[in-house]
C-alpha cells in the first residue's frame, strides 16, 4: 500500500508543485472544497470528505476499513483516473475501490502530466513527463522549474494540447534548470 502512494505522489510532483505556485502567486489553495471551484451547484456545499487538488483533480478518499462510498462529481465530465472511465457531472457514484486506488477523478478539459517514478526529485529521470490530455477539447497547463537558489526564479514549462489535431507542444520560457522537464509521451482520454 505504501509504495503504490508513495510512486503515486512522486509521479503528481509536478502537477502538484504548479499548483503550489499558483497558491504563491493567487492565494487558491491546491488542496480545497469542491464548493469553492462549484459554488453555484448546491450539492457541493455540504460535502466534506471530497475535495479537489489542483484545478483538475477530484479526490474521494475511503476511510476506517471502507471498500465503498458515495462519490458526487460536479458538473461537467469528469474521466476515473485509474480506469479511464467517463462520468457525467451533477450524479453522485458509488464505488468500489481497493485500498492502494484512491479513487480520484481528472476534470474533462484537463492536461495531467504525470511524472517517472524516482527516488528523489534530483535525479534526472524525474522531468520525463507523460502527459495526459483528458476530453475532446484543447487544454494548456504552465509547470515550473526550479534552479535550487534560495529564492529561484521560476522557469515556465508550457504544456498545450490542440484537439482537432490530436496533438501537444511544450515550451519553455527561461532557462533550462536541471533536472528539467521533458515530455517523453503524449497521450489522450476522451
Amino acid at each position: 500500500l505504501c509504495r503504490g502512494v508513495l510512486e503515486l505522489r512522486m509521479r503528481l510532483v509536478p502537477y502538484l508543485h504548479a499548483a503550489f505556485v499558483r497558491y504563491n502567486r493567487t492565494g487558491v489553495p491546491p488542496f480545497r472544497p469542491l464548493v469553492m471551484d462549484h459554488p453555484d451547484d448546491a450539492r457541493t456545499w455540504t460535502i466534506d470528505d471530497q475535495y479537489l487538488v489542483g484545478e483538475s483533480l477530484l479526490v474521494a478518499p475511503l476511510v476506517a476499513g471502507q471498500t465503498q462510498r458515495d462519490v458526487y462529481l460536479p458538473r461537467g465530465e469528469w474521466f476515473d483516473f485509474w480506469s479511464g472511465a467517463r462520468h457525467a457531472g451533477g450524479e453522485k457514484l458509488v464505488v468500489t475501490a481497493p485500498l492502494e486506488q484512491i479513487p480520484i477523478y481528472v476534470k474533462s478539459g484537463s492536461l495531467l502530466p504525470l511524472a517517472d517514478v524516482t527516488l528523489h526529485t534530483d535525479d534526472p529521470a524525474s522531468g520525463a513527463l507523460t502527459v495526459t490530455a483528458y476530453g475532446k477539447s484543447n487544454a494548456s497547463l504552465t509547470l515550473y522549474e526550479e534552479g535550487g537558489e534560495q529564492k529561484p526564479a521560476l522557469t515556465e514549462y508550457q504544456l498545450t494540447w490542440n484537439a482537432a489535431r490530436r496533438a501537444g507542444t511544450a515550451r519553455r520560457v527561461g532557462p533550462k534548470r536541471a533536472p528539467a522537464y521533458r515530455v517523453q509521451t503524449w497521450k489522450e482520454i476522451g
